[in-house]
């Protein structure tokens, strides 16, 4: 919720990698049974949409962002048809945009 520490490129550089991660090691189905996926996926598309705009400042850690969203919008084919709403259709528009 707050870009606390994220001022130190370094920590910006491994919480992108730490982003990248996350579709790795969960499935789409998983990731949107999760109580906080609504709130947590708009705070990754606002930072990705940051990030994107200020790409100046980390160009090596937009690759991690961008690997993220491949994953999950490649994972959406493949979502079972009773599980919740994944709403990626609207961050990509803004994510796409911005980058």
């Amino acid at each position: 919720r707050t870009s606390h520490g994220l001022k130190d490129a370094d920590n910006y550089h491994e919480f992108c990698r730490l982003l990248s991660r996350v579709k790795t090691n969960y499935q789409l189905n998983e990731l949107v049974m999760a109580d906080s996926y609504d709130d947590c996926i708009a705070g990754i598309a606002q930072f990705t949409v940051v990030s994107f705009r200020n790409w100046q400042w980390a160009p090596n850690s937009l690759h991690y962002l961008m690997g993220l969203w491949e994953q999950l919008v490649t994972s959406i084919p493949y979502m079972k048809s009773d599980s919740r709403p994944h709403n990626l259709q609207s961050y990509c528009p803004m994510i796409t945009e911005a980058y």
